[in-house]
């Protein structure tokens, strides 16, 4: 008898030690650097060991700043750029280039030519972040007939993809990835709970005006009211994303479309096409291309009302 409640009461206290082991909370991982002409931020909340855990963050660093090496527009020593400004062949370029350039090309058919990574002359023209007046039709017209490539609607998902690949192969089991906008969640948060992800206010980025709630997907964000300029004596904004088909700023009844789904570059592609296409536009190509490619996508519209329409595919 006295066995067995010795053996009873050590089946407690090891029942009691594994319960409260299960319950310790690790250490987050936070890692911040800047690339791409942006902040970004990687935080792990679970993973097998913390030594391993703070060498491979640390390991996306150096991958990401490998990557602006190569798909950069405004690096001057980056692959991309010298494409551009003639001081390399594209066919001497790196595969990994190459491949995203074919894959943009791709997506530059599947949407219309709504998704153009042709036309970065003529975001240069507009240069949003310096210019206060519009362009001349004619400088429009020659930045047209000019082919460089911009990756700036593909590159950061992509390599955020790349990034919840490698972490997730190196045993990092709940991560969150924020790329300038482009947000990648893998797994959960603690104790099963989702992540629960800002759609900022148009104009006012302090605030929040909806959130989604995900596990194991990715997040992304494109709006107008980023990068803009006003003329004098006129409310009209003229932002940073281009209407391939007008040359001009894009301009419709969207503030931002947010993408939420499993792969952060379609997810980006799909954000910057939407927001070109317009509300109406975007709901039948949407529905067109989940279906052709098989996948389920969350689409959160802000209209110039500040209306939230939410739809899923």
């Amino acid at each position: 008898m006295l066995k067995k409640i010795k053996l009873l009461l050590l089946l407690f206290i090891l029942s009691l030690f594994l319960l409260n082991s299960c319950s310790i909370k690790k250490e987050k991982i936070f890692k911040e650097s800047f690339a791409f002409n942006t902040f970004y931020s990687i935080i792990a909340y679970d993973y097998d060991n913390k030594e391993n855990a703070i060498k491979t963050l640390n390991n996306t660093i150096k991958m990401i700043n490998d990557y602006e090496l190569l798909f950069s527009k405004t690096n001057k020593d980056s692959e991309l750029y010298k494409i551009n400004h003639l001081e390399l062949d594209l066919e001497n370029a790196s595969e990994e280039l190459k491949n995203l350039i074919n894959i943009s090309f791709l997506y530059k058919e599947q949407t219309s030519n709504a998704f153009d990574i042709t036309i970065g002359s003529l975001i240069d023209l507009w240069d949003i972040n310096n210019r206060k007046t519009l362009p001349s039709n004619k400088d429009i017209e020659n930045s047209r007939n000019i082919i460089q490539y911009d990756l700036g609607g593909i590159a950061k998902g992509y390599v955020s993809e790349k990034i919840k690949e490698y972490l997730i192969e190196n045993n990092i089991y709940s991560c969150i990835i924020n790329f300038g906008g482009n947000v990648v969640c893998i797994g959960s948060k603690e104790n099963n709970q989702d992540f629960i992800i800002g759609i900022k206010m148009p104009f006012d980025e302090s605030k929040i005006i909806d959130t989604i709630k995900v596990k194991n997907q990715s997040v992304v964000t494109a709006g107008i009211y980023e990068r803009y300029f006003k003329i004098d004596g006129d409310d009209k904004i003229y932002h940073h994303i281009i209407d391939p088909s007008t040359s001009y700023p894009v301009d419709n009844n969207l503030y931002s479309v947010t993408i939420c789904m499993d792969n952060a570059m379609i997810a980006d592609v799909l954000s910057t096409t939407c927001i070109i296409k317009g509300l109406e536009e975007s709901n039948s190509f949407l529905n067109n291309f989940s279906k052709k490619n098989n996948i389920n996508i969350i689409a959160i519209f802000i209209d110039k009302k500040l209306n939230i329409i939410k739809e899923e595919y």
